[in-house]
């Protein structure tokens, strides 16, 4: 995640010049800070001012005081945008990493919420022995991705946590002992859950869509080109949670390889509206989930006809 690259530095800069928002956090009382779900919070007496959360990011963030942002992230609010149901899943799925003592929830985790939030993510399963994954590779369709389910592996590939195009019961049964011998190898001592099942998704184009926090300015979006190119490139755009569907047209148009979602070399074009769609999907997750501090979909799969994201990362704050 480039949390503190030069992008996402010179966008909030930008942002504060926009409203003369000069904010210093030493000059901000211990209470401003994002508020946990379901947490009681008593906001002051007087009345909050009139504020705008549909206007523009930067708008809702720099003429949002304190105290009209306190009454919004009231308990009463926040049941305006949480979606019955997906509460519950998100609070047991918390409870249990908080319970391990995790902040990284895992692949499967990740994207069973960000699915129920409405998110399109590849079906990812979770095997705990060389006949799981069989089994779940049959279900899931040949060819099938294995991928190593560790809280103390960040970086999969490097570890050789990671199996791509497996296209018999036999080649999954190998590759799950292959990434676990590799793994335990690279990374000794690591806690290696399982590995993760999936269906290996048609190569498309690669964008990526990540969230994370600001200490001033809250929940901060993020798009670019996906894969390893957002690392060497660094061809992204930001803008403050919550967005509108204009604030997503912009976040996509801003890139400088914006002409590769038009389709190039005989490629054809991604599908504009369904990464917009993801961008606001996401958007609203995290809004509704304050305990999200970062969240990564890299690489998204952009088609002719909708988009995938085939990886997830999700970093809760601590207890």
């Amino acid at each position: 995640m480039l949390a503190r690259s030069a992008a996402f530095l010179a966008y909030l800069n930008q942002t504060r010049e926009k409203r003369g928002n000069r904010v210093s956090r030493a000059k901000m009382p211990a209470t401003a800070r994002v508020p946990l779900a379901g947490e009681a919070i008593t906001a002051p007496a007087e009345p909050a001012p009139m504020m705008t959360i549909s206007g523009p990011p930067y708008r809702f963030r720099c003429e949002l005081t304190l105290r009209g942002w306190l009454r919004m992230m009231s308990p009463g609010a926040q049941g305006k945008l949480t979606r019955p149901g997906l509460q519950m899943s998100f609070e047991s799925v918390l409870a249990a990493a908080r319970a391990e003592g995790r902040t990284l929830l895992n692949e499967v985790e990740s994207k069973d919420l960000l699915r129920d939030a409405g998110v399109s993510v590849t079906d990812t399963t979770l095997a705990t022995s060389s006949a799981d994954a069989q089994t779940q590779a049959d279900a899931a369709g040949y060819p099938v991705v294995l991928k190593v389910v560790s809280p103390d592996i960040a970086h999969k590939s490097d570890a050789g946590g990671v199996m791509l195009n497996l296209k018999s019961r036999d080649e999954v049964a190998t590759a799950y002992e292959v990434i676990l011998a590799s793994c335990k190898q690279h990374v000794p001592g690591a806690n290696i859950v399982g590995v993760a099942v999936q269906h290996m998704a048609p190569a498309g184009t690669e964008v990526i869509v990540g969230m994370t926090t600001d200490p001033q300015f809250g929940a901060v979006m993020m798009f670019g080109l996906g894969g390893i190119m957002v690392e060497v490139l660094k061809d992204v755009s930001f803008r403050l949670v919550p967005l509108e569907e204009k604030d997503a047209d912009q976040m996509i148009n801003e890139i400088k390889g914006r002409p590769i979602l038009d389709g190039v070399r005989g490629q054809p074009a991604s599908d504009v509206k369904a990464l917009q769609q993801t961008i606001l999907k996401v958007s609203e997750f995290v809004q509704a989930h304050p305990e999200v501090q970062e969240l990564d979909l890299n690489p998204i799969f952009a088609y002719a006809d909708g988009a995938i994201a085939v990886d997830a990362r999700i970093v809760i704050s601590e207890a």
